[in-house]
């Protein structure tokens, strides 16, 4: 999570070089409180000239750095100028291209080395408000990177990778100065990304595209002076977060590959999605969701024309607590699968005379709880100083919102657990746990019928799962339903429907 936050500073490093991150409202100002602001990122910066003539600043040769335990990043640009508009504003203009170079060192033999061009088009970035509160505003035609070169073991890998947005506009406000809240809001009429590689040993190929419309984001972020130089998970008690969101409209893909004279070809489309992220002291959350997705596969080694699969909705959200602490914490763990649907293709191969209901199927369940950590995720030394040992513990957790359905059969069910931690003996080295869930299956005896008529499960195989249905279940209400409620004790006991398994 540490990189995740130096990346995430050196990303807002390079777009702010037209939209210098802390900028006051007279240019030397403005140059000033941003070589401070990098310095607090951890950056090294230099320059060939700084030379003020009348209301511009021009800077030359900017050159600013930054070395991680396993590799570094260095951006060097021609031309940076920062011009006083005369009505307590400053105009940022920078080199429409300039080049970037990322370096990881994982050992002296797999060294990797990117190097990149970014390029802008029609750029314009205006700084506003006062030295306390500084507000960006940003247009721009175009954002590309490019990739130049890419070297692996002293090796050049042919690949080319190209980046584009179109019609960016963007607002930055910088409240502070030992502590930087930085409020950031984007858009983009799209996104584009486009790669390809050639082995050279071999002549295999592979080809990928992608198309995002209408993109927007919006994050906060709140920065320690010198908060990304040092233990991120000492910034993090002492203030430092992040909280982010990000849509977009419909998305497009497309990969081929020729590997080995075996051919492969994927696409797809998704009306829209979205994402989420924040971390701070109080924990790191992460969701993601895509509407009506479908993806399209075919390929030498794939044994029909195509597999076409299609999903109504996909959603998955993760939080849970990254500090040390005494107190337990919060965490969840939820995923929904809705309509989810296949070729028929597929359905073809296993029920081609169409017995099994072709309805979409749908999975969905949450679990919520409480954990505590006995180390702070995000600092490397905790971390390795556990060794094997577990890095926290379960005290509760809650499962809900579950539905299983699919060909025919529809499960449902909820439940909560309590864990004694000091109890690794009843359940063989697992906490003991105290709690219950609740469970209904409706249409599990047409399924099994319909996978004995099919072939697929013998009459003996057959009977012995309905035995244990009625070891587990009893009938309820409905046709073809059965219900469950499991019971755990912290004793070591188990019962089903109050019949005691353990």
């Amino acid at each position: 999570m540490s990189h995740m936050f130096k990346f995430a500073s050196i990303s807002a490093t390079a777009i702010s070089l037209a939209m210098p991150a802390s900028a006051q409202v007279t240019a030397d100002q403005v140059w000033a409180d941003w070589q401070a602001l990098m310095a607090d990122y951890g950056m090294t910066t230099s320059v060939g000239t700084a030379t003020q003539s009348g209301e511009m600043l021009k800077v030359t040769d900017f050159i600013a750095s930054m070395k991680f335990p396993d590799g570094s990043y260095i951006q060097t640009v021609p031309e940076i100028t920062f011009q006083n508009l005369g009505n307590g504003t400053v105009a940022i203009t920078i080199s429409p291209e300039y080049p970037v170079i990322f370096r990881a060192d994982q050992g002296k033999d797999t060294a990797v080395e990117v190097k990149l061009r970014v390029q802008t088009d029609a750029m314009t970035t205006i700084a506003s408000g006062s030295p306390e509160t500084t507000q960006y505003d940003i247009t721009a035609g175009a954002l590309k990177v490019l990739v130049d070169e890419m070297t692996a073991e002293g090796a050049k890998i042919p690949m080319v990778l190209d980046f584009a947005m179109q019609d960016i506009t963007g607002q930055y406000v910088i409240d502070g100065q030992e502590t930087r809240e930085i409020r950031q809001k984007f858009d983009a009429r799209s996104m584009t990304f486009d790669v390809s590689f050639e082995d050279p040993k071999d002549g295999g190929k592979i080809q990928a595209s992608a198309l995002i419309k209408d993109l927007t984001s919006q994050s906060v972020t709140t920065m320690l002076a010198a908060g990304l130089g040092v233990d991120m998970a000492a910034a993090l008690r002492d203030g430092a977060s992040i909280d982010g969101a990000f849509e977009h409209g419909e998305m497009t893909y497309k990969v081929d590959a020729d590997v080995d004279g075996e051919q492969f070809a994927m696409s797809g489309v998704a009306a829209s999605g979205a994402l989420g992220f924040s971390m701070g002291a109080g924990g790191l959350s992460y969701s993601a969701s895509t509407d009506d997705y479908s993806m399209t596969m075919s390929g030498s080694e794939i044994p029909f024309p195509q597999i076409d699969v299609s999903v109504a909705k996909s959603e998955m959200e993760l939080s849970m607590p990254v500090m040390k602490s005494e107190a337990p914490g919060d965490f969840r763990l939820a995923m929904n699968m809705t309509d989810f649907s296949i070729s028929e293709d597929i359905w073809g191969m296993f029920d081609p005379s169409g017995q099994l209901p072709r309805d979409p199927a749908t999975i969905s369940f949450a679990l919520d709880g409480q954990a505590r950590l006995f180390v702070d995720i995000l600092d490397p030394a905790q971390v390795e100083e556990m060794g094997e040992d577990a890095p926290g513990e379960i005290n509760t957790v809650a499962l809900s919102d579950l539905i299983i359905s699919a060909l025919g059969a529809k499960l449902t069910g909820a439940g909560a657990f309590s864990f004694d931690n000091s109890d690794t003996t009843t359940f063989d080295g697992m906490p003991a746990p105290t709690g219950s869930v609740d469970l209904k299956l409706v249409g599990a005896n047409g399924l099994i019928d319909k996978l004995v008529a099919l072939g697929f499960v013998q009459d003996e195989q057959a009977m012995g799962a309905r035995m244990m249905l009625g070891l587990f279940a009893r009938p309820a209400d409905g046709p073809d339903t059965l219900t469950s409620k499991i019971e755990v004790n912290g004793d070591g006991s188990i019962a089903a429907n109050g019949q005691r398994l353990r």
